[in-house]
């Protein structure tokens, strides 16, 4: 899953194309947005490496696993003790990977309940957006996931949007983490085919089960008062 856009990546199919063409590749699925939000099958995605981190189900920041194929050899990328039969060296972080297990516990025995409050909250913030922002421009497709929603509002910086709204209490991101300190355009969105001052307008909306309707209209009216108050300076 794109953690820009919520756009769902068709690995069943990537695996398929591996198998036919008869491969060696190995497929390493990235599911640090899926997990514990959308259901999905590791047998099913064809997987032979999948990754999650913690902080992405409300675990503790640091935390993650790595799931590993029976067959699938790896080396190791650092050496020292020998821990984890030599593949990660180093002392585990035992209060956050119990933290993680909770976690886990919490939000995939909910994953179906969760995944559709999440979906209500997720159209009506499109709907709102549609009809109350003026000017804006929703990048991520109809069957992207509901746990993410990037925006645009032409004309402005994502950086000064993203300010304007922390000042009420709201926040949201310009892009991924993993590449906030990156110079440029977002490259996702730039393969999408959108104009340059789509892009630059534009942030990523994160959402979660904890949140409710009216922290979408609160948004909304931040959005409004954002595009307003910045277009008459």
């Amino acid at each position: 899953m794109n953690n820009e856009t919520g756009v769902i990546n068709p690995v069943n199919i990537i695996k398929k194309i591996v198998n036919e063409k008869k491969s060696n590749a190995i497929i390493h699925v990235d599911a640090v947005q899926a997990f514990c939000k959308i259901p999905f099958s590791v047998s099913v995605l064809g997987a032979d490496l999948l990754s999650i981190s913690a902080h992405k189900f409300h675990g503790v920041k640091g935390a993650g696993a790595l799931y590993i194929k029976k067959g699938t050899l790896l080396s190791p990328i650092n050496f020292g003790g020998g821990q984890e039969r030599g593949l990660r060296n180093g002392t585990l972080n035992s209060p956050a990977i119990a933290a993680m297990g909770a976690a886990i516990n919490e939000f995939y025995n909910n994953i179906n309940e969760n995944y559709k409050y999440v979906s209500e909250l997720n159209k009506y913030l499109r709907s709102e957006i549609k009809a109350n922002v003026r000017d804006s421009v929703i990048n991520s497709p109809d069957n992207a996931s509901p746990y993410v929603l990037n925006l645009s509002l032409p004309g402005l910086m994502a950086e000064t949007i993203l300010h304007f709204l922390e000042d009420d209490k709201i926040y949201v991101s310009t892009t991924s983490a993993c590449s906030s300190r990156k110079r440029g355009i977002s490259y996702v969105l730039s393969a999408m085919g959108l104009e340059e001052r789509v892009i630059k307008g534009a942030i990523r909306v994160s959402l979660s089960p904890f949140n409710t309707k009216n922290d979408i209209d609160q948004l909304v009216k931040g959005l409004i008062k954002c595009r307003e108050t910045l277009k008459s300076n």
